[in-house]
């Protein structure tokens, strides 16, 4: 997911645009990378999960306030609220047709 590309015939290179650093040892603890047993995949593993729950968060996260940005109440209204508005609507439309003249 990090890499951004791989020189061709160059083995053991690539450009990353991430990188995970397992650990920090002093020069005269380095030969532990040199034990067969020596393995941080586990590490990297834990480490690409939490960020892909930081990732899953964060989308969560910003769809919830981007709803909460375009979300509105409608306000009760009662069936007579409702007629009224209609009727008003309707005069509204006879007025307006009152002053446009279609010329056919």
């Amino acid at each position: 997911m990090d890499v951004l590309s791989v020189p061709q015939n160059e083995d053991g290179k690539m450009r990353t645009c991430r990188w995970f650093f397992a650990m920090t040892l002093p020069e005269d603890e380095q030969f532990i990378l040199e034990d067969d047993d020596f393995d941080v995949t586990e590490l990297g593993d834990l480490f690409e999960e939490q960020c892909s729950t930081d990732l899953v968060n964060y989308v969560h996260e910003s769809i919830a306030q981007e709803v909460k940005r375009h979300t509105f109440t409608v306000p009760k209204l009662s069936s007579k609220d409702i007629t009224n508005i209609v009727t008003s609507l309707e005069h509204v439309k006879e007025q307006l047709t009152k002053r446009v003249s279609i010329i056919k």
